[in-house]
C-alpha cells in the first residue's frame, strides 16, 4: 500500500506540476476537490482490499498535488506582497510631486518614446525578490580583473543612478575613465542622440578592440 502510495503521489506530482503551469487556479480548485472526495470514497466503497488500494492510490494522487499547488500558492502570494507598492511604480499619470527620476522614467516608459505592452517597467514593477541571486555574487566583485583592458563608464550628470557608475569606477583598475554627460538624466542617454557620445564611443572601440572588429563597431555606432 506504501509503494502504491508513493508511485500515485510521484506520477501526480509531475502531472499536477504541468497543469500549474497552464493553469494554477483551475488545477487548485481541482485537487482540492478531491480532498474532499476522500471520505465519500471511504464510506461507499467498503474494507476489501480493492477498495482500500483503490482509497490508497486515490488519496496518493491528490495528497502530494495538494501540497504542491499549496506550495505555489504561497510562492505567488510572497512574490505579490513583496513586489514593489503601487506607489513606487511609474505612475499612470504624475501629480505634480513625484521624484524627478520618477518623472524621469514616466516620460519615457509610459510615453510612446519608450512604452511597450509587454515591458516590465512600462505596465509593472520588479520584484523584491528579484535581485536575491545577487547576493552570492555581489556584481562589483570581480571588476578589477578586466584590468588590463580599458574600462568606459558612461553616466548622465542628473542621473539618479550616476552613483552605481561612479562605484564601479571606484572599484575598477587601470586603465579606466568616467565620462559624465552635463545636464542628461539616466533615460536620456538611451535615446537622445544628441546626448549619447557617439564619437567617444567609437574612438574607444577604435583604440581598444582589434583593428577589423573595432571598424566594424565604430562604423554600427556612428551609423546610428
Amino acid at each position: 500500500m506504501l509503494l502504491l502510495f508513493g508511485v500515485t503521489e510521484v506520477v501526480s506530482n509531475f502531472a499536477a506540476g504541468r497543469l500549474l503551469a497552464k493553469n494554477m487556479v483551475g488545477t487548485t480548485l481541482f485537487f482540492l476537490s478531491g480532498i474532499f472526495l476522500l471520505p465519500i470514497l471511504l464510506q461507499y466503497t467498503g474494507n476489501s482490499f480493492f477498495s482500500t488500494a483503490l482509497a490508497v492510490g486515490f488519496w496518493g494522487v491528490m495528497y502530494g498535488p495538494c501540497f504542491l499547488t499549496g506550495i505555489c500558492i504561497v510562492l505567488k502570494s510572497v512574490d505579490y506582497f513583496l513586489s514593489y507598492p503601487q506607489g513606487d511604480k511609474i505612475p499612470e499619470k504624475l501629480q505634480g510631486n513625484e521624484p524627478q527620476f520618477v518623472v524621469d522614467y514616466f516620460n519615457y516608459y509610459r510615453t510612446p518614446r519608450g512604452f511597450h505592452k509587454n515591458s516590465i517597467n512600462s505596465n509593472g514593477a520588479w520584484t523584491a525578490t528579484n535581485a536575491l541571486s545577487f547576493m552570492n555574487m555581489p556584481l562589483l566583485t570581480y571588476i578589477k580583473e578586466i584590468s588590463p583592458r580599458r574600462v568606459l563608464l558612461i553616466a548622465g550628470s542628473d542621473a539618479h543612478s550616476r552613483y552605481f557608475s561612479e562605484d564601479a569606477y571606484k572599484a575598477a583598475a587601470e586603465p579606466k575613465e568616467l565620462m559624465i554627460i552635463p545636464n542628461a538624466s539616466h533615460v536620456d542617454l538611451y535615446d537622445r542622440l544628441d546626448d549619447i557620445p557617439f564619437d567617444k564611443l567609437a574612438t574607444f572601440f577604435n583604440e581598444n578592440l582589434k583593428p577589423s572588429r573595432a571598424n566594424a563597431t565604430a562604423k554600427s555606432v556612428l551609423a546610428h
